[in-house]
């Protein structure tokens, strides 16, 4: 798969999905950020800053707040991209439509950007079905899954068995656990990787981080002042 870079509204670097959707390359991610003024100073900052893409999740008790921020920043809908999360007890043909009203409840915004299932765990099969109809009926404008990479067969186990292909999975991936492979599977089926933890984990010394012989490396080749990976940056 050639990696298609276009420009997201508001000349925002961004990457087109299979399914002709283009998602910012860059991205906050709120896990751990508590609801409320937490999570919401943070998202209006990034905001502020340029970032167009926020990551939440069911999971992480604060889409509420990315909500609040992102419809008080006064920025047009259709300049950010929202993504979100169901977690396994939201799985199912019953289960998953019900969760997904919910979310967009909690957002309190029309669609969804991108959704992922969070987790391989539970009826993930009939989980994504659901959302690819509730793709189809206007209320995500892409579908993916998160955390897939623990062996090939659990990948197929889902895969080959939906009608849609996933347009992203998101799993770690930095300059320390590269993800060859899961690369290269991905680029097959045309599914974008989205990285998780780009710049390590947080609870990484940032000095020896930044001095490490392999970042001045990089920062050297690419020629730029900070390490340049998408997609997300959590606090």
């Amino acid at each position: 798969m050639e990696i298609i870079k276009e420009m997201f509204p508001a000349n925002v670097p961004g990457m087109k999905l299979n399914n002709g959707a283009v998602m910012p390359q860059v991205g906050l991610g709120v896990f751990h950020l508590e609801e409320g003024d937490d999570c919401y100073n943070a998202v209006m900052t990034a905001l502020k800053d340029g970032y167009r893409h926020i990551d939440t999740a069911h999971a992480y008790s604060n889409e509420r707040s990315v909500g609040r921020a992102v419809k008080d920043s006064g920025i047009p809908r259709e300049q950010i991209w929202i993504t979100s999360k169901l977690w396994p007890n939201e799985y199912g043909s019953e289960q998953t439509p019900a969760a997904i009203e919910r979310m967009l409840k909690r957002l309190d915004v029309d669609y969804i950007d991108l959704l992922y299932l969070h987790q391989p765990v539970g009826d993930y099969v009939g989980g994504y079905k659901a959302m690819e109809q509730a793709l189809k009926d206007g209320k995500l404008r892409a579908i993916g899954i998160s955390n897939f990479d623990f062996s090939d067969s659990l990948y197929h186990s889902l895969v080959d068995n939906v009608e849609l292909t996933p347009d992203a999975m998101q799993i770690e991936c930095h300059p320390y656990d590269q993800r060859k492979h899961w690369k290269e599977v991905l680029n097959s089926a045309n599914i974008v990787l989205e990285s998780t933890q780009p710049t390590l984990r947080r609870d990484i010394n940032p000095q020896w981080w930044r001095n490490h012989n392999l970042v001045i490396q990089c920062r050297q080749v690419r020629r730029v002042t900070r390490l340049d990976i998408p997609v997300f940056d959590n606090p």
